[in-house]
């Protein structure tokens, strides 16, 4: 489940670079923590 979502996710980051630049922006600014075990799921995925 892990591996597939890491290569959806690669797939993804090659097509819409704009869109993790967004979610990037997002994570920041959100750094609320109810957002935090998102944003930390999202790092997980793409960084």
């Amino acid at each position: 489940m892990m591996r597939a979502a890491k290569i959806m996710m690669t797939y993804l980051r090659k097509r819409y670079p704009w869109l993790f630049i967004i979610l990037r922006i997002a994570a920041a600014v959100l750094g609320a923590p109810g957002f935090s075990f998102f944003r930390l799921l999202l790092e997980k995925l793409l960084f």
